[in-house]
């Protein structure tokens, strides 16, 4: 077996896994950025998909730092609650 180089690596899974630490799956995130931003989350989908919606949230806040710390909070009060 080859050894692998973790200064190069980048490891990519699913959604499962970050949902499995208590993160919030796409859509939840999705709700959250179109609460932060003041719309209702079933219209803000209409406008486009996860990564589109994350650009729009940071060209809007100018930065993606509020929802990163909203992460952060939901991620820790989940882990806490465990």
């Amino acid at each position: 077996m080859e050894e692998i180089d973790t200064k190069n690596t980048i490891l990519f899974v699913g959604a499962g896994v970050s949902q499995n630490l208590g993160l919030p799956s796409w859509s939840a995130l999705m709700d959250e950025v179109a609460n932060q931003l003041g719309y209702e989350p079933s219209i803000l989908k209409q406008f486009g998909g996860p990564l589109a919606l994350a650009e729009f949230y940071e060209i809007q806040r100018g930065s993606i730092g509020p929802l990163r710390s909203w992460m952060d909070v939901e991620w820790h009060s989940k882990r806490n609650r465990r």
